[in-house]
């Protein structure tokens, strides 16, 4: 059984900040900053086990969207910035597995209490910790989904970790554009002969 958490890690993971947006102004990312970033996105892939070669195909579209993210307004340089800080101290207090287990499955975002049943709660972002979550994994984590990753989810590993059988083969993405247009949208039907 997962245990939910919403209290982890230690000073950077639990400074307060405000519900919105850390603001920043449009900025190129230093090569370190994207690698550590890029680290975040392959560990999801590793976690979950739902893509092959660690995420590498993935690479350039997300490299894409995260020029996109960083060189106009409203700018997700700082939330960037915050997630590396909070990934590195969560790293330093449960060592690097355990770090992203944590933040990846029993890591649960406070949420605000329906006044009645119509209202929907609402994520309570007031520490960096919630922001990094917010803002950057679960990012991280719906670009994974959306450029295919769900494909090889749920695969069967051997006792290493490598994935040796995929379950869903049949749909290729969400994700269209000019590198996607030679990938069929499903797998064709190969009848038997």
């Amino acid at each position: 059984m997962v245990q939910i958490n919403s209290t982890i890690g230690g000073e950077i993971s639990q400074t307060l900040v405000t519900a919105e947006l850390i603001f920043s102004e449009p900025c190129t990312l230093p090569e370190s900053q994207i690698e550590k970033l890029w680290q975040i996105f392959s560990q999801i892939g590793e976690h979950w086990k739902d893509v092959y070669n660690e995420s590498k195909n993935l690479k350039s579209a997300w490299l894409e969207m995260i020029k996109a993210k960083t060189s106009q307004q409203p700018s997700y340089s700082a939330e960037y910035i915050n997630a590396v800080l909070v990934i590195e101290e969560l790293t330093q207090l449960y060592g690097e597995q355990q770090a992203y287990k944590t933040l990846f499955f029993s890591y649960k975002i406070p949420q605000s209490q329906a006044e009645n049943n119509t209202e929907k709660t609402q994520p309570i972002l007031t520490t960096l910790l919630a922001h990094a979550k917010y803002y950057v994994i679960d990012e991280f984590i719906r670009m994974q989904v959306l450029s295919g990753g769900f494909k090889h989810f749920g695969g069967q590993s051997n006792a290493s970790g490598e994935v040796i059988k995929v379950k869903g083969v049949n749909y290729k993405g969400f994700v269209k554009g000019s590198r996607y247009r030679n990938e069929n949208l499903a797998r064709t039907f190969e009848g038997k002969t």
